[in-house]
């Protein structure tokens, strides 16, 4: 089973998308698109959609952040007391999103995508919860501290 935000499934799959947003060259947009919907045709019958905010699997809930896509969502992990926030491309980079409010060219939405990082980074510092950023310097891990002029980038300690 392979799980996709309605939204995103909409937009990408089932339409031909608007990527114009991206600061690409048109004959690259047009490969993207078509290589999105050729990587989905093997399993597209066992893709189930859901709608941002669904539970997904016991323990795994999506927490709608649009902007970056139609779909965009986070992931919350959670076991008891436990919790670790997934950004999947909520955050490109803590230089980039976290410790400056940067505006990326691959966002389909700007404005949108910055609204979904300000209140996904809120909950993040307000509940404390460790964070797992997928573009972010190894090991990616860290928390996000809420300061005077925005956010920033905590890194968690590691060691082998």
């Amino acid at each position: 089973m392979v799980f996709a935000p309605q939204a995103d499934w909409d937009f990408f799959v089932r339409t031909d998308p608007d990527l114009s947003y991206m600061p690409v060259p048109e004959d690259f947009r047009l490969r993207f698109g078509a290589a999105i919907k050729r990587s989905v045709e093997p399993i597209a019958s066992d893709v189930q959609l859901y709608e941002a905010g669904t539970e997904i699997v016991p323990g795994l809930t999506t927490i709608a952040a649009p902007g970056h896509t139609p779909g965009m969502v986070t992931f919350l992990v959670h076991s008891g007391r436990d919790q670790l926030l997934l950004t999947a491309d909520l955050a490109y980079h803590p230089i980039i999103n976290i410790d400056r409010p940067w505006r990326p060219g691959p966002d389909r939405d700007k404005d949108t995508a910055l609204a979904s990082r300000r209140r996904v980074f809120d909950r993040a510092a307000a509940d404390r919860l460790l964070v797992l950023g997928f573009h972010h310097p190894f090991p990616g891990l860290g928390r996000i501290l809420k300061i005077d002029t925005g956010y920033a980038w905590v890194p968690a300690q590691w060691q082998f």
